[in-house]
């Protein structure tokens, strides 16, 4: 609730957010769901809007650089430009980016080099002597069937509907193959699907679908990878066809 009212009342500061995302992250933790809910709920309530108005923004700019052009004139042209004017400017800026694209790279380097490794290290250990793996039992052929397949047919699918529906379109700098290729490598299931897996299995069943994701998300880095340099080699149609 209290993620709710901070947006509904237009609130960009980032800090309110986070506080209260942790205090609903200890009490998801405490109560037994997966502490991962707490994480998309305040993701989801982070306001996607900007603060700023465009027009202000430039208008006070364009002040603070004619104040700033007329100090370096009285000093000859060699004064930086100051500090406070530095700083206003930074902050006219960030008001122009909504909260949650200044959290998401902010954020960016510590989940790729800190929060991604940390997960991996916790989640990905497989007794493989123990693992019940086979590739055509039911689990592990859902699994595999349902990364590697699966999620470039729902996102190829969907993208191909929307489009013929006159709700979407194809972006011009891309072509269907390369779409086809970025969802292939959708299939790269090693943080959500782990977690899935662990609420949903346990025992050898979970080693063996543990052992099934990273089977279909080396297949789909693969195939996915293959498509993409296909699809973006001079010599295809799709790249021809996007550089006239």
């Amino acid at each position: 609730m209290a993620l709710v009212v901070l947006n509904m009342r237009r609130v960009y500061t980032i800090a309110p957010y986070l506080i209260t995302g942790c205090v609903l992250w200890f009490f998801f933790h405490e109560s037994g769901l997966h502490a991962t809910l707490a994480g998309v709920i305040t993701a989801a309530l982070i306001p996607s809007r900007p603060s700023g108005d465009l027009v202000g923004a430039a208008s006070q700019t364009a002040v603070i650089f004619e104040q700033e052009i007329e100090h370096a004139r009285h000093n000859e042209g060699r004064t930086p430009i100051r500090s406070h004017s530095l700083g206003t400017l930074h902050a006219v800026v960030d008001r122009l980016q909504e909260p949650a694209y200044y959290l998401e790279h902010f954020l960016e380097r510590w989940v790729n080099y800190l929060v991604l490794p940390l997960f991996a290290v916790v989640n990905t250990g497989i007794l493989v002597s123990g693992a019940a793996f086979n590739p055509l039992e039911q689990i592990s052929l859902g699994i595999i069937l349902g990364l590697c397949l699966g999620k470039p047919l729902g996102i190829v699918g969907l993208c191909w509907i929307a489009s013929k529906s006159g709700i979407a379109s194809l972006s011009k700098d891309i072509s269907w193959a390369q779409l086809t290729g970025g969802a292939v490598l959708a299939g790269v299931g090693f943080t959500m699907s782990l977690v899935v897996a662990g609420a949903a299995f346990d025992g050898s069943v979970l080693e063996g679908a543990k052992l099934s994701i990273l089977v279909a998300s080396a297949l789909s880095a693969v195939l996915g990878l293959a498509i993409l340099k296909t699809a973006l080699s001079p010599q295809s149609p799709s790249y021809v066809a996007n550089a006239a």
